[in-house]
């Protein structure tokens, strides 16, 4: 079992489970897991920084 505050992953099971624990998760997109319908699909790490950044904001988690 993963625990942390947000998962960032490829593996469409782990990816599922987290958001079923209620967790917030960004998948990195792979062939194997386009089936998964969620706005939170990253193509880079670039994109992937910009989802946390706004992950974090929302939950008031950064610091200026």
């Amino acid at each position: 079992m993963v625990f942390g505050d947000i998962l960032v992953d490829d593996k469409p099971k782990t990816f599922e489970q987290f958001i079923t624990l209620g967790r917030d998760a960004i998948l990195m997109n792979m062939p194997y897991n386009r089936p998964i319908n969620t706005k939170w699909r990253t193509n880079n790490l670039k994109e992937e920084e910009e989802m946390l950044y706004h992950l974090l904001k929302k939950r008031g988690k950064l610091v200026s």
